[in-house]
């Protein structure tokens, strides 16, 4: 006969779903979804992801930041926090372009920052990246 679905099926395509945020693969994302039941839609592992992507749609980049501590299932947590460096590396990038100045107090806002130091480490560590 069948072999009856892995309780792992619906983390799995949580996880893959949440790897094309993670790339900023928003089109795979959505095709993706398109693949999915109604029924795996409905599941948490699911729900997650598309809650996040809705998130970062909406810039609502806060929400995707606290949605780490309410993780599905605890294999999340390393995607999650992938997430969050590629949120702040967008948002790096995209400020970058739009202002030719911005106050360390407006910089740790928008780079998601719980402090200055914070902000003074992810700048040092952007320009090691990139060999300035």
């Amino acid at each position: 006969g069948c072999t009856p679905p892995s309780p792992q099926e619906y983390p799995i395509l949580g996880l893959n779903l949440l790897r094309f945020l993670v790339q900023n693969r928003i089109a795979e994302f959505h095709t993706e979804l398109e693949l999915l039941s109604y029924a795996a839609l409905e599941n948490p592992c699911i729900k997650h992801a598309v809650e996040l992507e809705q998130s970062l749609r909406e810039g609502a980049y806060n929400c995707v930041l606290s949605a780490r501590q309410t993780v599905p299932h605890e294999t999340y947590a390393y995607f999650m926090d992938l997430l969050a460096k590629t949120v702040r590396d967008e948002n790096a990038r995209c400020s970058k372009k739009a202002y030719d100045y911005l106050s360390i107090s407006d910089a740790r806002k928008m780079l998601l920052c719980s402090s200055d130091q914070e902000l003074a480490e992810y700048i040092k560590k952007v320009k090691l990246m990139r060999g300035l």
